[in-house]
């Protein structure tokens, strides 16, 4: 397993790390009863939704926390070092995997690609095509899974963007889905107020790459 390990779990219980950042917005925006959200993220009160990780049996729980199996608490929320009291769980280490240090470089894999992605791409493809049913079929199955059982009003490729940040949050293709889409700027301005600057959404081509070929044009606003 990667250094992803400490970028995901709670300062609190590994004393370094936590610094992706889940906000309550995102935790709230998930519909009453989809199943994702305790599987994506963990927030004060909440157990781990994996019943072999049980967060009492960290020892910095132990000896700090009087031994508590909550992400912190209502009145406490793990909250250091500028932390929101919210964290991903997809990439706690299993426990029952050996790690050579602490939580990371285990033998667990990190899956780059699900098949609710897929099943998403192919529902935005044929939405595209004019197959809107198709392409509600598509998205009522991933939705399905979480125990969603009607489709969200409104126009379809909102809705389909909506699952990928649902479906796909704490993965490694959630931004990529998104701007592939050619929504991600509106998408951004529209659900966090965040504007980019222009050519800001892609990175720039590596000066070792344009000083090998001649004929590459710097991508706008760099």
């Amino acid at each position: 397993m990667s250094f992803l390990k400490w970028f995901t779990m709670p300062i609190e219980i590994q004393t370094y790390g936590g610094y992706t950042v889940p906000k309550k917005q995102y935790y709230d925006s998930f519909e009453e009863g989809d199943k994702r959200r305790s599987a994506t993220l963990i927030g004060p009160v909440d157990e781990h939704p994996d019943p072999d990780i049980n967060i009492s049996d960290y020892p910095n729980i132990q000896a700090n926390y009087n031994g508590i199996n909550t992400c912190g608490t209502v009145e406490n929320p793990w909250t250091q070092e500028g932390r929101s009291g919210y964290y991903e769980v997809k990439y706690w280490r299993n426990p029952l995997i050996d790690a050579f240090q602490g939580n990371i470089f285990s033998d667990q894999n990190l899956i780059l690609l699900r098949y609710g992605q897929v099943l998403l791409s192919l529902a935005e493809a044929h939405h595209r095509a004019g197959n809107i049913g198709t392409a509600e079929d598509y998205v009522a199955q991933v939705r399905e899974r979480a125990s969603l059982t009607t489709l969200p009003d409104g126009d379809m490729l909102d809705v389909i963007l909506e699952e990928y940040r649902h479906e796909l949050g704490g993965e490694f293709s959630l931004w990529w889905v998104l701007r592939r889409s050619g929504e991600h700027l509106n998408y951004i301005s529209d659900h966090f107020g965040i504007t980019f600057p222009t050519g800001k959404d892609i990175l720039p081509i590596p000066q070792e790459q344009m000083d090998a070929n001649p004929n590459l044009v710097q991508n706008p606003g760099y």
